[in-house]
């Protein structure tokens, strides 16, 4: 019985002994957090009808929305980068040129860096990508307004779209924040 509890406390002695490391608190030097925040932006949905207000084919759209996640002082101090994500799907059979403008609250531009964006007839997977660093672009923490403009072809035989068709052009938007801890 002696031979057994000697034994049991050699094995327990060696288990705990073996599985000591030395701790080396110089990797939490080297730990990099960045925790992110994602929100929508500006989101709509376009149908034939919304290009004939009246009567008439219209080509152009402009909206222009707050941007106010950088108002606040604690958010421009803990905000170190921003990544706009653009999805557009055209089910229209036009050719779109969009663009959107970061404007100041006199609506200067200040960030342009998503203009001229061509959406192909029907195309229904285009995506677009921008970043900007507020470290190295201070200028953009006076951005207060979000500017979409959007120009649709004319057709090449130059008829008007046809409203009875339900095809549509959805936009969608949104920003990555990254954080500073």
């Amino acid at each position: 019985m002696k031979k057994i509890i000697y034994f049991l406390g050699f094995c327990i002695t060696f288990i705990l002994s073996s599985c000591v490391k030395d701790l080396d608190f110089e990797q939490s030097k080297e730990l990099n957090l960045e925790p992110t925040m994602v929100t929508s932006l500006i989101n709509f949905e376009l149908n034939h009808e919304n290009f004939f207000p009246e009567t008439t084919e219209i080509n152009n759209f402009s909206q222009t929305s707050k941007f106010d996640v950088l108002q606040s002082k604690s958010n421009q101090e803990q905000i170190k980068r921003i990544k706009f994500d653009i999805e557009i799907a055209n089910e229209i059979d036009r050719n779109f040129d969009i663009s959107i403008k970061f404007l100041d609250a006199s609506k200067n531009v200040i960030f342009n860096k998503l203009e001229h964006m061509k959406v192909k007839a029907k195309q229904m997977d285009f995506k677009q990508t921008a970043s900007v660093s507020l470290i190295g672009s201070p200028e953009f923490l006076d951005v207060r307004f979000i500017e979409v403009s959007l120009e649709m072809s004319k057709n090449p035989d130059g008829s008007a779209l046809d409203t009875s068709i339900d095809n549509k052009l959805k936009f969608k938007s949104s920003a990555t924040l990254y954080m500073k801890i």
